[in-house]
This record gives structure tokens, C-alpha cells and sequence, in this order.
């Protein structure tokens, strides 16, 4: 059990870490630069012409091209690569999941400008550990919020944005029917609007077959032989049927393996009843 002592040395221990720097000064890769904001604009689906078209741009109040603000992070983001070494964060995150604090979730982001980025400004982004909260008791569990800091300056060195993000580390509650003894629900089939006719169906006890009356597929002949093959390993399997009329098929039909070149690029398998040997 733990005193109150202990957790009040725990939170003196994670206290200490807030003001640390983490790791070096990190220089964005590239310069803010036009093909970026493009790749940006059309994932995310901006169409403000101030970010892409250079005439409308240069007739606005900024006189050409700039960065969506929301794309502070991305000139310096760094990727999976490391880089920064063993790091003040990484300390304080090894000394929550020592105690137990072993799952993560970021919680929110929130950041602030000072002005657009323009082409050719080049980035770089100085973190700190802003906060540690006390031990806080959420719907996921309990845990500690842990915020950081990022500062983002150009090449003058003039600050252009900040951005604090802050993730809770915690220790997953247990779940209630674990807890109760009783038994999890079953998990939930993904309903699409496809299918969802169906499961509406079954709620008022109701079964319905759907037909298929779409136009048929020139690549395929019909009507279509298809049938569950059943291995003598033991594994099943949809495939064609094929040296047969379809009007012969029947359940426990013995068949064999057989592949069919649609075309150089395509090779399936089907299967053939089976013939007598020498055949």
C-alpha cells in the first residue's frame, strides 16, 4: 500500500523534471517551401488561395505565398529516426511506467502564432517540460498529465509560434465485468452502410437473404460454379468449379486441385470432380 509519504517523494521526483530542456535545439530539415504547403492544402482539403495561388497571394495582405499556420509542427517534426539521444523526457516517462503509469494517450495540443511562415524561412523548435500535474483519477485510470513546451523560432531567431501538448500517463482501470465476474459483451460487427439493412433486420427478429440482381461481369462465365471446398487437411476454402455442368454439383462431390491461367499476371486455384485414372 502506498503512504502518503511515498507519493508525496513520487511527486517531488516528477516535479523536478519540469523547466528541463529536452534534448538540443532541433533545425527543421527544409525550408518553409511551396510544394510542402501544396501536399498540405490537399490532405487536409484547405482551399484558401493565399497558401497556393501566387496571384491571389500576392494581392492579399501577406504579398505572396504562406504556410497554413496549422503546419507550425510539421517543418520541424521529426519521425521514428531518434536523433536527440537519451532525453530528459525519456526519464521522466521511464520513472512513471517504474511506478505503474505504463499506458499512454495524448489529451490535447494547443498552439499559438505570431506570424505566417513565408517560403524560405527555416525552422527550429526548442522543448521543454512545462508541467507534471498531482496524480489524477480519470475515466481510463489514474495517472499524471505531463505538458511540454515547444517553442519555434526562424533564422533571426525570432519566435513564430508555440505549441503545448500534453499526453496522461496512467494505470488502466480495471474493467467493470472483470471486476463483477461477469462476462465481457461480445464485440461489436462493423456496420456499414452496406450492410446495415441487415443487422437493422435482425433487431426486430427478422432474417432477410439479399438477392443479387446487378448486370453480370463479362470477365466471368455463367452461370458461376462456386462452391466450399473442404481439404482432407481440414481447411476450407470458396473456389470455382470447373469441368462440370453446374446442374451435376452436389454436396460431398469428390474433387481435386487444378490451376487456371486467366492470363500471364492471374493464376487460380479450382477444383474438378475427380477423374477416373488414366483419364
Amino acid at each position: 500500500m502506498t503512504t502518503v509519504s511515498e507519493s508525496t517523494e513520487f511527486l517531488e521526483q516528477l516535479k523536478a523534471f519540469e523547466g528541463r530542456q529536452i534534448g538540443p535545439p532541433e533545425l527543421g530539415p527544409d525550408v518553409v517551401n511551396e510544394a510542402m504547403i501544396r501536399h498540405w492544402c490537399d490532405a487536409i482539403g484547405d482551399t484558401n488561395p493565399v497558401y497556393t495561388d501566387p496571384d491571389a497571394a500576392a494581392a492579399s495582405a501577406h504579398g505572396g505565398i504562406v504556410a497554413p499556420p496549422t503546419m507550425l509542427q510539421a517543418w520541424v517534426m521529426r519521425g521514428f529516426r531518434g536523433g536527440r539521444g537519451r532525453t530528459a523526457q525519456d526519464e521522466l516517462l521511464r520513472l512513471l511506467e517504474g511506478a505503474g503509469f505504463t499506458s499512454v494517450v495524448a489529451t490535447d495540443c494547443q498552439q499559438e502564432y505570431a506570424r505566417y511562415l513565408h517560403p524560405g524561412d527555416r525552422l527550429s523548435e526548442t522543448k521543454v517540460i512545462e508541467s507534471i500535474s498531482e496524480e489524477k483519477k480519470t475515466a481510463l485510470g489514474t495517472g499524471h498529465f505531463v505538458t511540454t513546451l515547444s517553442t519555434y523560432t526562424d533564422q533571426s531567431g525570432q519566435v513564430v509560434g508555440t505549441m503545448r501538448f500534453r499526453i496522461l500517463k496512467f494505470k488502466p482501470a480495471a474493467r467493470k465485468a472483470a471486476a463483477s465476474g461477469e462476462r465481457p459483451r461480445r464485440p461489436r460487427p462493423a456496420v456499414t452502410q452496406d450492410n446495415a439493412w441487415w443487422f437493422d433486420a435482425c433487431r426486430q427478429h427478422k432474417l432477410l437473404i439479399q438477392r443479387c440482381t446487378y448486370p453480370q461481369v463479362p470477365a466471368f462465365d455463367y452461370p458461376l460454379a462456386v462452391g466450399l471446398i473442404e481439404l482432407e487437411e481440414g481447411t476450407r476454402l470458396v473456389a470455382n468449379l470447373v469441368g462440370i455442368d453446374p446442374g451435376d454439383i452436389a454436396v460431398e462431390l469428390p474433387v481435386e486441385v487444378e490451376f487456371v491461367d486467366h492470363d500471364e499476371d492471374l493464376t487460380l486455384p479450382a477444383f474438378h470432380p475427380i477423374r477416373p485414372r488414366g483419364a
